[in-house]
C-alpha cells in the first residue's frame, strides 16, 4: 500500500510537471510570438524612421536633393582634401514659361529636369534644387571634367521633347562651373559658380561657363 501510495504520488507529480512543463512552453511560445511581432513592428518603424529622414533632404517637386541637404554637404567639404567642383544650372526665361502656359505647366518642366538630370549624371554627382528654377550640382573632380559633363547636360535638357508637356514648349539652361581650383571654401566655389552663370546667361543663355 504504501509503494502504490508512493508510485501514485510520483504519477501525480509527473503529470504536474508534465502540466507546468507544457504550459511554460505556451507561455514561452506566446512570448516568442509577442517578441516576432515587436522586432517586426521595430523593423517598420525604423523602416519609417529612415523614411522620414531622407524625406528632410529631398525636395518634393524634383526628387533631387534640396537646400538643407546642400548646407549639410557643405559642411562636409570644408575638409575635403580631393578635387570637387560646382555648377550652377538656371532654367532660362523660366518666368515666361510660367506666364505663357501656366505654373503647373512650369512645374512640370522642374520635375522634368530632376529626371534629366537623375539619368545624366555619374553615382558620384548630386543634383540638388537649390531655390525656385536654380539647381547645383557637386561633381567629383576638376572644372574641366564638370564642364563637359555640364555641356551634355545643357544638350540633353535642350533635345528633350519638352512636346509631351506642352505643344509649343522649348526649355534651355544657362550654366556657371567653378571648382577647388578656383578657391577653398564651398561657398567661396559657389559663388564663382554663380558669376559664371550670370556671364552664361548675359552672353546669350543657352550655354556653359566655366
Amino acid at each position: 500500500m504504501r509503494n502504490s501510495a508512493e508510485s501514485t504520488q510520483r504519477r501525480a507529480r509527473l503529470a504536474e510537471i508534465y502540466y507546468e512543463t507544457k504550459r511554460f512552453k505556451e507561455v514561452a511560445e506566446t512570448e516568442s510570438k509577442r517578441a516576432e511581432t515587436l522586432e517586426a513592428s521595430y523593423q517598420k518603424l525604423q523602416e519609417q524612421t529612415d523614411i522620414l529622414a531622407n524625406a528632410v533632404y529631398l525636395d518634393a517637386l524634383t526628387g533631387l536633393y534640396n537646400r538643407k541637404y546642400l548646407d549639410s554637404r557643405f559642411k562636409a567639404l570644408t575638409s575635403e582634401k580631393r578635387p570637387y567642383s560646382i555648377a550652377m544650372l538656371d532654367v532660362d526665361h523660366f518666368k515666361s514659361i510660367n506666364d505663357n502656359f501656366s505654373h503647373m505647366i512650369g512645374d512640370r518642366v522642374l520635375s522634368a529636369i530632376g529626371t534629366i538630370l537623375r539619368s545624366q549624371l555619374r553615382i558620384t554627382d548630386q543634383a540638388i534644387r537649390f531655390g525656385g528654377e536654380e539647381f547645383v550640382v557637386l561633381f567629383a573632380g576638376a572644372p574641366r571634367g564638370a564642364a563637359d559633363l555640364c555641356e551634355r547636360l545643357r544638350s540633353a535638357i535642350e533635345r528633350w521633347d519638352w512636346s509631351e508637356i506642352c505643344n509649343g514648349l522649348h526649355v534651355t539652361i544657362s550654366i556657371g562651373v567653378a571648382g577647388t581650383l578656383s578657391a577653398k571654401s564651398p561657398n567661396e566655389i559657389l559663388a564663382i559658380a554663380d558669376q559664371n552663370l550670370y556671364t552664361a546667361k548675359k552672353t546669350g543663355r543657352n550655354r556653359v561657363v566655366a
